[in-house]
């Protein structure tokens, strides 16, 4: 599929994912997701993963606090690179259309997008909200590992 659900179980599947976060009860989101699959097909070769995060699943919470996204923000998106770190790039401009995302692509392919957070194993301890309880680590298969 060109857009995916985020599941917790693949986490963090591409080195390259493009999150899509809102709800799904959104004003036109059918016709905004549908939009976004053709920009997604139209990057396809770049190995961008997009991925649709549903703010209305309760479970989603601890993502959204992983990437650092708060309530006054959605919707928005955001994209991710992984290798030996997780790397977080916020657009400017949030709003979910078709031209703003490819913008925001193009910017970022060019080295136009500064990254908002680097997250390793140190800085990730400091990012967790609460250090006692690990919300979300990136485990090297891709995965995302969840303590409690």
């Amino acid at each position: 599929p060109l857009i995916v659900e985020f599941d917790p179980e693949t986490g963090f599947k591409s080195p390259i994912n493009l999150f899509l976060i809102a709800s799904a009860e959104l004003e036109a989101f059918e016709e905004i997701m549908i939009n976004i699959k053709q920009v997604a097909k139209d990057v396809r070769s770049d190995l961008i993963r997009f991925v649709y995060v549903n703010t209305d699943e309760e479970n989603n919470e601890r993502i959204l606090k992983f990437l650092e996204i708060e309530e006054k923000e959605l919707p928005t998106f955001l994209l991710t690179t992984s290798k030996d770190k997780l790397v977080l790039y916020k657009p400017d401009d949030s709003k979910l259309s078709p031209n703003n995302i490819q913008s925001f692509i193009n910017n970022w392919k060019s080295g136009n997008e500064n990254p908002v957070k680097v997250l390793d194993g140190s800085s990730f301890t400091e990012a967790a909200p609460d250090t006692s309880k690990v919300l979300l680590e990136k485990e090297g298969n891709g995965k995302l590992k969840e303590e409690l």
